[in-house]
C-alpha cells in the first residue's frame, strides 16, 4: 500500500469514527460538507481542498460541489475586535504602550484591561487580537523563559524569547492564535524591539505599532521618532501615539498603560507618573 492509499485508509477511519460521533452526519455527502464547512471558516482553503478530494474518494461522487463559504445563519456570530499598540527603543529603555479597552463588535466588554504583559524580568509583550490568546501565550512564554534561565544558567536574549514566539505561532499556523504581538526587552545594555504576527513572522523594529489604531499611531510615531532618545521622551511620544489613535479608533480607548524595561527590569508607570513625564519638554536634539 503506497502512502496515497495510506492516507485515504487512515480518512476512512476518521470518517467513520465522526459518523459513530456525529449521527446526524449519516450520510456522506453531508459529513464531506460538514468537514470541509468547518475549514472553510477558518480560511485554510488549501485545506478544504484537501479534505474534498480525500472525502470525495471515500464516500463517492455524490458528495455536495461546494461548501458554505461561511458561518452565516447557523447561529455563529464573528466579533470584530480592536486596540492600540506601539513599542518604541531609546537609548537607555524600551517602552511598552498600550489602551486599556476591550471590544466585541459595537460592544465595550472591558475599560480595564492591562495589554501589556511581562513574561521575565527583562521582557514582555503586548496583547493584540484574542484575549484569550494573548493571555495563554503570555503564561507558556513565562514558563519556556524560566525553563530556559533554569537549563541554561542565565536570562534568555530578547532574540531567542522572539524566535520562540514566532515558533510556537508558526507551529500552530494551521489552527492558529488570532494575535500580533510586540516583544521587547532590554538585554546586555541595548534595547530590542520585535514584531511578530500570528504565522511567526518576525521584524526587528526601532519603533512600531499594532492593533486597529495603528494606522493612526504610525503617523505620530514616525514623525516623532529620533534615534537615541532618552526613555522619557519616548514615554511622550507613546502616550501621544496612542492618544491620537483613541481619538479616531473606537475600539481603543480608556486610558493608555505604558512600561519601561531598563537595566533594571520592567516597571509599570502609574497614571501620575504617565501625567508628570508628559508635562516635561522634550530634551534638545
Amino acid at each position: 500500500m503506497d502512502a496515497a492509499e495510506d492516507g485515504i485508509a487512515e480518512l476512512e477511519l476518521t470518517l467513520a469514527a465522526l459518523t459513530v460521533a456525529f449521527p446526524f452526519l449519516d450520510e456522506c455527502d453531508e459529513l464531506a460538507t460538514w468537514l470541509t464547512f468547518f475549514f472553510d471558516d477558518i480560511a485554510f482553503l488549501s485545506i478544504r481542498g484537501f479534505l474534498k478530494v480525500m472525502a470525495s474518494h471515500t464516500c463517492g461522487e455524490n458528495m455536495k460541489a461546494e461548501a458554505p463559504s461561511s458561518m452565516e445563519g447557523v447561529g455563529v456570530s464573528t466579533f470584530k475586535t480592536g486596540t492600540t499598540t506601539v513599542g518604541i527603543t531609546a537609548k537607555d529603555a524600551v517602552i511598552l504602550g498600550a489602551d486599556k479597552r476591550v471590544t466585541m463588535g459595537n460592544y465595550i466588554h472591558s475599560r480595564e484591561i492591562t495589554k501589556i504583559i511581562p513574561f521575565a524580568e527583562h521582557l514582555a509583550m503586548t496583547l493584540s487580537g484574542s484575549v484569550g490568546d494573548n493571555q495563554m501565550l503570555g503564561r507558556w512564554m513565562a514558563m519556556e523563559a524560566r525553563r530556559y534561565e533554569l537549563e541554561n544558567g542565565e536570562i534568555i536574549s530578547p532574540n531567542a524569547a522572539a524566535t520562540m514566539l514566532a515558533n510556537i505561532l508558526s507551529s500552530h499556523r494551521y489552527y492558529p492564535f488570532w494575535v500580533m504581538n510586540l516583544l521587547a526587552g532590554y538585554y546586555k545594555g541595548k534595547a530590542y524591539l520585535y514584531s511578530i504576527d500570528m504565522i511567526g513572522g518576525v521584524t526587528l523594529e526601532k519603533v512600531t505599532s499594532s492593533g486597529s489604531g495603528s494606522l493612526i499611531a504610525f503617523g505620530i510615531l514616525d514623525e516623532g521618532y529620533k534615534e537615541n532618545m532618552n526613555w522619557k521622551d519616548a514615554v511622550k511620544l507613546a502616550v501621544r501615539a496612542i492618544n491620537s489613535a483613541m481619538n479616531r479608533d473606537s475600539a481603543s480607548g480608556d486610558g493608555v498603560n505604558i512600561l519601561v524595561i531598563d537595566e533594571k527590569g520592567y516597571r509599570f508607570l502609574s497614571k501620575e507618573e504617565i501625567e508628570k513625564i508628559t508635562k516635561e519638554k522634550v530634551a534638545a536634539k
